[in-house]
């Protein structure tokens, strides 16, 4: 069939947002399926559904994802008053072979601070005390779980003697208070009794596998 030639100006012919597009039926519907082609297109849909929920599960696991958390606060430093039936923990250095802690003054040697401090300008200003250190009891955790440590090596791990301490803040506030807890090797001294093990002991311990 030719194609009809329209005249000068024939665009103008094909303006009409109210004009029909004319369509060829096969047996009654625009187009002719096959069942391969219902089939390809379930597997399709399928394909497509599946990954789109597995995408989603990954997304809410955070997993492949880039996220931001914000957190935006306009009142108080956020604080906590911490005791023995809040949050109460034992610490040490894990033996290498046996994988338990152990507590051994010959071996190393613990320091616990607390430090409170009030930002003034850009710079916090802390004032710091030492924490007083004891070998864990059960007595030392709260009345309500005390049942939960009955079977553990408690004899093995440090505690603080003062049972309430207050957390509060952060760097990012004008309030921040926080535990630090540091572990040397011992080194004798006149200054106590202890008799420290041999230096190639020490560096074994410390260098082979050691954490808190």
């Amino acid at each position: 069939m030719e194609k009809e030639e329209l005249p000068l100006c024939g665009f103008f012919f094909d303006i009409d947002l109210f004009g029909s597009d004319v369509d060829i039926y096969y047996k009654g519907r625009p187009k002719r399926n096959s069942w391969i082609g219902r089939i390809l297109t379930l597997l399709y849909a399928g394909i497509y559904i599946f990954f789109f929920i597995f995408r989603v599960i990954r997304m809410a696991n955070k997993v492949d994802v880039t996220f931001y958390d914000t957190y935006a606060f306009n009142g108080h430093a956020p604080y906590m008053h911490i005791n023995n039936d809040i949050f109460r923990s034992g610490f040490a250095l894990l033996n290498p072979r046996t994988q338990e802690p152990f507590i051994d003054p010959s071996l190393y040697n613990v320091t616990m601070t607390y430090s409170t401090g009030v930002k003034v300008g850009a710079a916090f200003q802390f004032q710091t005390s030492n924490v007083e250190l004891e070998m864990c009891t059960v007595d030392k955790f709260g009345s309500r779980y005390q049942d939960l440590f009955l079977k553990k090596k408690l004899s093995g791990l440090y505690c603080s003697k003062d049972d309430e301490y207050l957390l509060q803040g952060h760097r990012a506030y004008d309030v921040y208070s926080f535990w630090k807890i540091e572990f040397f090797p011992c080194i004798n001294s006149t200054d106590n009794d202890i008799t420290c093990a041999p230096i190639e002991n020490i560096t074994r311990l410390l260098t082979s596998y050691a954490r808190y």
